[in-house]
């Protein structure tokens, strides 16, 4: 099995890595298995999502895991990476305040003319 780590007789064995999901856009979020009253964004007092826009990092900082974790930067369809958020109003799930989770959106230039 691929991407997993673990001790056997006191040494750590671990297998191949398994490949990144390159389609962001093939992962759909299943909203209904959150229990939603444990999601507050406490400044505003209200129900917080956070969907994904990314995952990885193109830059390599000394300080940061991102890149060697991920280990490639992908980012979901901007106008898709939309369409999600805008479901999320449309489910009525109570959500009253969004965030775009990733700091580097604007790395891919069609992602700023969405933004």
């Amino acid at each position: 099995m691929r991407g997993i780590a673990f001790v056997d007789d006191a040494v750590v064995v671990t297998t191949k890595l398994e490949p990144p999901i390159e389609d962001l856009d093939s992962l759909t979020p299943d909203w209904d298995m959150l229990d939603w009253s444990h999601y507050k964004y406490i400044p505003l007092n209200c129900r917080l999502a956070v969907p994904n826009f990314a995952r990885g990092c193109p830059f390599p900082c000394s300080f940061c895991s991102q890149w060697k974790f991920w280990r490639t930067y992908r980012t979901r369809d901007p106008k898709k990476f939309v369409e999600l958020c805008e479901e999320l109003v449309r489910r009525d799930l109570g959500v009253k305040h969004r965030r775009r989770w990733k700091r580097r959106t604007t790395w891919r230039s069609t992602a700023i003319l969405i933004w």
